[in-house]
């Protein structure tokens, strides 16, 4: 039986705030033909901003239809599918990165199912350090979305024409350095 490949973290942001759950659902299709393998897999996504003022009393939130009731773009994340493997064992795979993500109660709440330290250590396992999350942050502007995956592929070509499809950047990934370079510069071809 053949070993299978190591497992990567890749996170990617896009425009529009459906469309990493899209991209999503193509890659589980994928993993059903066996392309590719998803470990774990959180999809963040961010309203758009609306310039509606915010409302000034109670009655007329209620009138207000749902999409302008608030003023600041909200922030959710959605783990994918049950985690496998080691990972799955700290209580959070990297579900821990999208509540880190959040923050307060639900990054808080998280940490309550997982111990610190092995927070801490599957985190640093990716590379993912307080600048990684500040990046992703920065980079999940109104109407956005990002995919953080942990998996492997056994045809990158065909991964590599789904992300293209969904115009994919890359935010960071634990590939080798110059596997990474390679992902960004075809990614902007």
């Amino acid at each position: 039986m053949a070993d299978k490949p190591a497992s990567n973290l890749i996170v990617l942001t896009f425009e529009g705030q459906q469309t990493a759950e899209a991209l999503y659902k193509q890659i589980e299709q994928m993993e059903k033909d066996k392309l590719v393998v998803i470990d774990d897999a959180v999809i963040v996504e961010r309203e758009p901003h609306y310039d509606t003022p915010a409302p000034t009393s109670t009655m007329e939130q209620m009138r207000m239809p749902p999409a302008q009731r608030s003023h600041e773009a909200t922030i959710r994340v959605k783990q994918t599918h049950g985690k496998k493997g080691k990972y799955a064992a700290i209580g959070g795979g990297i579900g821990l990165i999208g509540a880190a993500i959040l923050g307060g109660p639900i990054g808080l709440a998280v940490v309550g199912t997982a111990g610190i330290g092995a927070i801490a250590a599957a985190l640093k396992d990716f590379g993912v350090n307080d600048e990684t999350v500040d990046t992703v942050k920065k980079s999940l502007a109104p109407d956005t979305s990002a995919l953080l995956a942990l998996g492997s592929t056994t045809d990158r070509d065909a991964l590599m024409a789904k992300l293209r499809e969904y115009n994919a950047k890359v935010v960071m990934t634990s590939l080798d350095p110059e596997v990474e370079r390679e992902l960004v510069d075809k990614l902007q071809s």
